[in-house]
């Protein structure tokens, strides 16, 4: 690989990350105006606070636990995302509600705080199903033109070989 394909590699790969990013930047804040249009939330900045809080820990957790179980069977993936949501749902529950100031809802017996948990495991498990189902497809998508391309070069070595046999 030349110098030039491993940059655009490597800007490949930092423009895939900020996507994710700006994916959950989006889905948070559609969170955060679903929950204020249902009547669930508190003000707007307070639950994109909230929301972004959730959200982001999340995607830390996710990243994280899939980090460090790189080199694990694909069933230790899944336990690192379940891991990831869960975890990342208390730590993102409990920085958003300190940031709102709204602290003293921090307490598992509280209301509130079994909402956001529930909100926050129930959206963070569908959004991480859709983006892994997503990336499967693009997998999936990937291999196959892979094997289209590798089709194509055997079919010309094949109309090569044909030829030299020929003459």
């Amino acid at each position: 690989m030349t110098k030039t394909e491993s940059n655009a590699a490597s800007l490949l790969k930092y423009m895939g990350e900020w996507r994710s990013v700006a994916a959950n930047v989006a889905v948070c804040t559609g969170i955060a105006l679903f929950l204020l249009s249902i009547g669930i939330g508190h003000t707007i900045w307070e639950d994109l606070v909230i929301s972004y809080s959730i959200g982001f820990c999340i995607y830390f957790f996710i990243s994280l636990f899939l980090f460090i179980s790189r080199n694990q069977p694909t069933a230790f993936h899944g336990l690192a995302v379940i891991l990831g949501i869960f975890l990342g749902t208390i730590a993102g529950a409990h920085i958003g509600f300190t940031l709102a100031g709204d602290g003293e809802f921090i307490s598992f017996g509280n209301v509130v705080w079994r909402q956001a948990m529930v909100i926050g495991v129930t959206f963070g498990g569908i959004v991480s199903w859709f983006y892994f189902s997503f990336m499967r497809l693009s997998q999936v998508a990937e291999r196959a033109k892979e094997a289209e391309l590798k089709q194509a070069v055997y079919g010309r070595q094949l109309a090569q070989a044909e030829l030299l046999t020929v003459s």
